[in-house]
């Protein structure tokens, strides 16, 4: 008897052990991650590429963005360090102008803040909602578009 209830206990820890384990619903942008992306942001349609480092222990989100267009930012590369600096480069040779407006874009991946609510679109996809933040996601995971504040994106290709 002292075997069975042993066995039972044992089956009981594995199936416990193996259960799956939740992931956080912005888990996504903690990772680190490349996304281009068309967005806009204070009126001024853009596409981009971020590249995040995962977030650091101080809550930031290292990232850098590198701008495609339009024309007037190609080639711009806005970076947020791990210490929490910033800074704007535009062919290679850092400016001071036009950081504040292009600042925000920094923060258009939500990798932390407080989850009001998730639903589901009329599409099926998964919509996780914040308070200054609203991100879709794909039944796979992947996020599709994203609104923080004044900034809106559409993930066009996604990768760690």
């Amino acid at each position: 008897m002292k075997r069975f209830l042993c066995l039972v206990i044992c089956v009981m820890c594995l199936l416990v052990g193996c259960a799956p384990r939740e992931e956080h619903l912005l888990a996504r942008f903690r990772e680190g991650f490349v996304a281009e992306c068309a967005g806009v942001c204070g009126g001024v349609s853009f596409t981009a590429l971020f590249e995040a480092a995962p977030l650091t222990e101080a809550g930031l989100l290292p990232l850098t963005v590198t701008f495609y267009a339009p024309k007037a930012l190609e080639g711009t590369v806005l970076t947020r360090r791990a210490d929490g600096s910033v800074s704007l480069a535009l062919d290679g040779m850092e400016v001071e102008a036009g950081l504040l407006g292009l600042r925000r874009i920094l923060d258009a991946f939500p990798a932390t803040g407080e989850i009001s609510d998730v639903t589901v679109s009329p599409e099926g996809h998964t919509v996780v909602n914040g308070t200054d933040f609203s991100v879709c996601y794909l039944s796979d995971g992947t996020p599709l578009s994203v609104r923080c504040g004044a900034v809106q994106l559409q993930v066009v290709r996604w990768g760690k």
